[in-house]
């Protein structure tokens, strides 16, 4: 499964490539060559940077040729040159694919507000690039496939409000130290942030579904990530080796999907609660799980956490009722759970099975919550 997941997500990285190699067509007789650089007609009215031949390590690009207006950069344009430093005018509206691939001296780019589109592998393996700031491009739709993978000097990424993906490896081995993904973003695709070592911190859209296959795997520092409650599944490996995660695990009720080795080698996680709407959970989830129990789990009777916990030897684990309102899980619901949940919104007392706290079923634990269970122990209200 995870295989064929991979593959067809290298297969749509693949069409993404062909694509932005294809998004300007351009034929061997529009390809007008100059001393510095060769340009490529895009239609009668427009130009693109085609091909830098110069020597200048911080090249000025042009923003007009033949009295009309240059408006982006070529697929490969730049490839595995010797540039330090760009500056790209106001007015271009397009990277091409693997433009500034490999170009290994590249410490500096600027990009400006006009910038639409951006292909496939942009900044591949520029491994003296330090920061990248997109953040003026409000008109950008995507962060494209690879664009900065294997740029191990990146530290700082500011990402523009309004787009909709962060595609597979974008930031794969970079030195990244945090990042504020977007509430626009409804995708963060597979590997995109793999063997960032650096990256502590992440802030993940409430709009995300999934957390793909080895999305995090082998960030060792990181530390501070959100789980949102839109979130149905968490890929396999997708946490692996985040041996500095240190938190009681707040898994959201959508969820109902936890892939092979999800959480596999992260010690840190001291406890968590896995609601019984999860009703699949891949192998070594949570490994290691031997004898000294260094995972707390607590789950719901009977439930597919319940019987992988029983059937991979966990040491330390508690299957409860899920009986609503028993917010202190002790079998029954009166006024030590409102007293629970009253102490909990104060930050004196904790709630592991949220789950059965929240009883209006708003993802929240809430003074409404508290209000609900008392109306239920006066006979107010009939169940919860």
């Amino acid at each position: 499964m995870i295989l064929l997941k991979k593959t067809a997500a290298l297969v749509l990285a693949l069409m993404l490539v062909i694509t932005a190699f294809s998004a300007v067509n351009v034929s061997a007789a529009t390809i007008l060559h100059e001393d510095d650089f060769d340009y490529a007609v895009i239609n009668d009215d427009e130009y693109a940077l085609y091909r830098y031949n110069g020597a200048d390590t911080s090249p000025e690009l042009p923003t007009e040729y033949r009295e009309k207006p240059v408006v982006g950069i070529y697929s490969e344009c730049f490839y595995e040159g010797t540039v330090t430093s760009v500056t790209i005018p106001s007015g271009y509206r397009f990277i091409g694919a693997m433009a500034f691939y490999h170009c290994e001296a590249l410490s500096a780019v600027s990009i400006p507000s006009t910038i639409t589109e951006m292909g496939n592998m942009t900044f591949t393996g520029c491994t003296s690039l330090t920061s990248l700031d997109l953040s003026k491009a409000e008109g950008l739709e995507d962060i494209p496939f690879s664009m900065c993978c294997g740029a191990v000097s990146l530290s700082s990424v500011l990402l523009p409000d309004g787009i909709n993906a962060v595609y597979d490896d974008a930031f794969e081995g970079t030195a990244i130290t945090s990042i504020d993904i977007p509430d626009s973003v409804i995708y963060v695709g597979i590997d995109c942030f793999k063997d960032c070592t650096s990256l502590e911190r992440v802030s993940l859209p409430d709009k995300l579904k999934s957390i793909e296959i080895e999305t995090f795997d082998g960030c060792t520092m990181l530390n501070t990530v959100n789980i949102p409650s839109a979130v149905t599944e968490i890929g396999a490996f997708a946490f692996r080796n985040c041996s500095s995660l240190n938190l009681e695990l707040d898994i959201p009720y959508s969820l109902t999907t936890l892939g092979e080795g999800a959480f596999e080698n992260v010690s840190g996680i001291t406890s968590v609660f896995i609601p019984d709407t999860v009703t699949e959970i891949g192998s070594n989830c949570f490994s290691p799980m031997d004898a000294n129990g260094t995972i707390k789990i607590i789950c719901i009777e009977n439930s597919a956490a319940a019987q992988y916990c029983a059937s991979s030897g966990a040491a330390d684990y508690t299957a409860v009722q899920k009986l609503m309102g028993d917010a202190n899980l002790d079998g029954d619901v009166n006024i030590l759970d409102v007293t629970r949940i009253q102490k909990n919104l104060i930050g004196k007392a904790e709630i592991t099975a949220k789950q059965i706290a929240d009883v209006n079923k708003d993802g929240d634990i809430s003074v409404r919550d508290a209000t609900m269970i008392q109306m239920y122990i006066a006979k107010i209200l009939t169940e919860l």
